[in-house]
């Protein structure tokens, strides 16, 4: 269940103020509607339905399971240490100020919540991209990666935060200084660097998997396989289709993290 960036305030012409309110009363009225044998009248402060009645009721008991991704917002984090959902990251900022989000969650959960935040509700968001080489698997995948940053991912700062969207307190937080969102990267070793995507041989990605979920202490690893202008066909040929005689599931092909 995705809060939204402020793009999504403008496209459906939403105080951004209110978004996160919005957000929770659907939250609440989601969960109801799922745990609740209908029909039931919801009536909110944004939403009112004068019945209300899922069916079939979902098969997973009390109710299908619930992930929360986010930026690094403390009303995000706070909203998911909470309810004890897993939170997934994502992927458009460095590796290291996610892990300091993964931390600010952990501590919030322990000092407020009373528990520890295990593994299993830690997720890891990286962009992947798997070839023969490392020169090989840069020059394939850069362009698209370029596309995704420069163009599909350039949205002046009010679009993606519009005031009343994020809360004060996010926004002078000092991990938000350290923060460089992928449109703002400037070549190719900043992008290495920074850990916004994770691609070479297999063995090289492989490698960089294993390090990168130990470092970040996840559990989940959500891996985005076709970035920005990537056809059907590359993002299908790297995870191990036909290729120089290989076959699909090629163990030299895919980087298998034991």
């Amino acid at each position: 269940m995705v809060v939204g960036l402020g793009v999504e305030a403008f496209a459906y012409e939403v105080n951004p103020t209110f978004i996160r309110e919005r957000y929770r009363e659907a939250h609440d009225l989601i969960v109801r509607a799922w745990t609740e044998p209908g029909p039931f009248h919801f009536e909110g402060k944004h939403y009112d339905f004068r019945w209300v009645n899922v069916w079939p009721r979902p098969l997973q008991q009390p109710h299908p399971p619930i992930w929360i991704p986010g930026s690094g917002s403390m009303e995000t984090i706070r909203f998911v240490a909470e309810r004890r959902y897993p939170w997934i990251a994502l992927p458009y900022s460095q590796f290291e100020v996610m892990k300091e989000h993964f931390d600010m969650l952990r501590e919030y959960a322990a000092t407020h919540c009373g528990y520890d935040v295990p593994p299993s509700q830690i997720g890891w968001p990286a962009m992947i991209y798997v070839a023969e080489t490392d020169t090989q698997a840069r020059e394939e995948f850069e362009p698209h990666f370029w596309y995704i940053a420069k163009k599909g991912l350039r949205l002046p700062r009010e679009y993606m935060f519009p005031p009343g969207h994020t809360s004060v307190e996010s926004l002078m937080r000092p991990g938000n200084v350290k923060r460089k969102f992928i449109s703002l990267l400037s070549s190719w070793k900043e992008a290495e660097e920074g850990g916004y995507a994770i691609v070479g041989s297999p063995e090289t990605v492989r490698q960089k998997l294993r390090e990168g979920i130990k470092a970040a202490g996840c559990g989940i690893l959500q891996g985005i396989f076709q970035v920005g202008s990537m056809p059907h066909e590359m993002a299908h040929e790297e995870h191990g289709a036909v290729r120089e005689g290989g076959h699909a599931g090629d163990p030299r092909r895919v980087p298998v993290i034991p």
